[in-house]
């Protein structure tokens, strides 16, 4: 069995350099003399791997942009009726909108997902529902023409005929 060294900061063409070496894993690449690795890969590459492979890193961070979903969440403990579910639902869509609106993006998909949970044997069921978000819906946000009642309609029935196939 061949294990072959793969993480970050070691492409393919180093990867293969340290195969013909005789180095496949990590503990191989950390106890390979230095100088061995030094002529074979220069100076400033081996050290660098070899720190690497201790989990030593010491590249800047740099981030890698806004997160790539939003979400709001409740645990509906207080709702015990449809029309109680609905407000509270419209309400998680009105701060999703606000944080939307000031993210400056235009969301392309909503995923509504449930989680119920049985009092009588302590356990949770999850289901999720995604779909599309129409395009004159996603034209709507941010330009103060789309309530949340179009909102809340227009996505519910595209969940429930998600859930219909």
């Amino acid at each position: 069995m061949i294990l072959t060294i793969t993480f970050s900061g070691i492409g393919y063409k180093t990867t293969k350099r340290l195969e013909l070496l005789g180095v496949r894993t990590m503990c191989e690449l950390q106890t390979f003399p230095p100088p061995l690795l030094e002529k074979e890969l220069g100076v400033s590459v081996a050290q660098r791997i070899q720190k690497l492979s201790y989990g030593e890193d010491d590249s800047p961070v740099t981030p890698s942009g806004p997160p790539q979903s939003l979400s709001d969440e409740d645990s509906f403990k207080k709702c015990s009726s449809e029309g109680e579910v609905k407000k509270k639902i419209e309400e998680l869509l009105a701060n999703l909108l606000d944080r939307l609106d000031k993210d400056g993006r235009k969301p392309h998909t909503v995923r509504l997902t449930l989680r119920q949970f049985f009092p009588t044997n302590k356990w949770f069921t999850r289901e999720s529902r995604q779909c599309p978000i129409p395009s004159h819906i996603i034209q709507k946000l941010g330009t103060g023409n789309l309530s949340l009642e179009v909102l809340f309609s227009e996505n519910v029935l595209l969940l429930k005929a998600g859930t219909a196939s």
